[in-house]
């Protein structure tokens, strides 16, 4: 990659840092609201309960995962290691539709600053690692995630870096604390660690077999033992997926849905028609180099398809561990390619990071649901005063934190609130997305 391109893919991505920061005044876009919403969610549990003066039971109390659903409890829950959720809490500080905006922007600076790291560190193993990290922002499914409010993104950027500091040989400590950090955000991100089969593998395994090891039993403790002890002192039922099914049975349900695959690669993995000139490019010029490299993913996927069996099709942030490789058979491909398939590929590229982008936006003068909810609160401040307010069974709890207060069953709750087009006997307000009324 010339430096005329890497300066291009620079100012590229620093607008889209800029759109990321902006669409915070906005709300959560697809794909997979759902996840942004239990993210942020448990972000906001955790600052009700440290502000709301009630005396938690045990100081560990403080610190364990809540849902918002869990009505007059704290709603403690089983779920993926709450890092991230510990970390957005503090800004809702600046109460709950400030804190929304603050903490969106707080994720998109963490997500942005990492990938700049882990850009920083590969491009210290060599250029064509630096220009692998690089295009991770501009194509697939880690450009998708990165402005997203989501564990998966940061947790391989971890990962990641925890390779390219045993590239260069770096402290195995050093890797070895961030590979536990980012398995425990998400163990998916396990797969990335597949790059590691591009070192020289005698000496690899005499030199990361132990903190690789070391790291997985970090993750595989808390995925085991942690969750237990989570689901002994809950208050509601985990809906975070962390159980896998049988590999057997998993591998199975995935050739049975194998239709699906090529969508998932076309679109999730290639950023739709970025894939053709990449295809092209690779067929006229075929490298011994492309077989090891797809093997590798190869592996990476059917690693997930055996955990999460055909739902991965719709969960392609479990396949965010094998972007990196991704990335690189795309600069293998690029390597000696002619020109004019180089300037395809970075053109598409282009395309899709601006389209996606504004398509971020859009939630700022298409989605009316926080304007809405913050309407009713101004109209009836008296809402903010409670700390719950009753709903329906819902996951995610979005109308909690769209209110700022624990919702679900609640005998304590003065008001109910509902979605447009329900109704009740004691209505106060409504709008186009709430109807408020008295709980009875």
């Amino acid at each position: 990659m010339t430096d005329k391109l890497r300066k291009t893919i620079f100012i590229i991505l620093g607008i889209k840092f800029l759109i990321a920061l902006i669409s915070g005044f906005g709300y959560f876009s697809h794909p997979h609201i759902i996840r942004q919403v239990d993210t942020m969610s448990v972000g906001l549990n955790y600052w009700l309960r440290w502000s709301d003066g009630v005396a938690a039971p045990y100081f560990l109390h403080n610190f364990l995962p809540g849902s918002l659903g869990g009505g007059d409890t704290a709603g403690i829950t089983p779920m993926e290691f709450p890092l991230l959720n510990l970390l957005i809490a503090p800004w809702f500080s600046l109460g709950h539709y400030w804190g929304f905006s603050a903490s969106f922007m707080f994720v998109m600076c963490l997500n942005f600053g990492a990938f700049w790291w882990h850009y920083l560190e590969w491009n210290k193993v060599s250029k064509k690692m630096g220009d692998t990290a690089l295009l991770m922002g501009m194509f697939g499914i880690s450009s998708m995630f990165m402005m997203r409010v989501m564990p998966d993104f940061l947790s391989m950027i971890l990962v990641s870096i925890s390779c390219a500091y045993s590239f260069q040989k770096k402290s195995r400590l050093a890797s070895f604390g961030l590979l536990s950090i980012g398995l425990l955000m998400k163990p998916t991100s396990a797969i990335a660690l597949a790059v590691m089969f591009l070192k020289d593998f005698k000496l690899s395994i005499r030199r990361d077999f132990l903190w690789v090891i070391l790291g997985l039993i970090v993750a595989g403790v808390y995925y085991t033992k942690g969750l237990e002890f989570l689901t002994s002192v809950a208050d509601s039922i985990g809906y975070f997926k962390v159980e896998p099914v049988s590999p057997l049975i998993g591998l199975k349900n995935f050739v049975l849905h194998i239709e699906k695959l090529p969508t998932l690669i076309f679109k999730s993995f290639f950023s739709r028609f970025v894939m053709i000139p990449i295809l092209i490019g690779a067929i006229i010029r075929l490298k011994k180099s492309f077989i090891l490299i797809l093997f590798l993913i190869s592996i990476q996927c059917l690693t997930i398809f055996a955990l999460d069996e055909h739902h991965a099709y719709t969960h392609e942030y479990y396949f965010m561990g094998s972007t990196f490789l991704i990335s690189f058979l795309v600069i293998e491909i690029m390597e000696g390619a002619n020109e004019k398939i180089i300037i395809a590929i970075i053109s598409l590229m282009t395309i899709f990071t601006f389209e996606r982008g504004f398509y971020r936006l859009k939630p700022i003068w298409k989605n009316s649901l926080r304007s809405n909810a913050r309407d009713i609160i101004n109209q009836l401040p008296e809402i903010l005063n409670q700390r719950a307010i009753k709903t329906r069974h819902s996951n995610p709890p979005e109308i909690g934190l769209l209110f700022g207060k624990f919702q679900g069953s609640s005998e304590r709750a003065r008001f109910k609130i509902m979605r447009s087009g329900e109704s009740c006997s004691s209505k106060i307000k409504s709008n186009s997305d709430f109807v408020l009324c008295h709980n009875k």
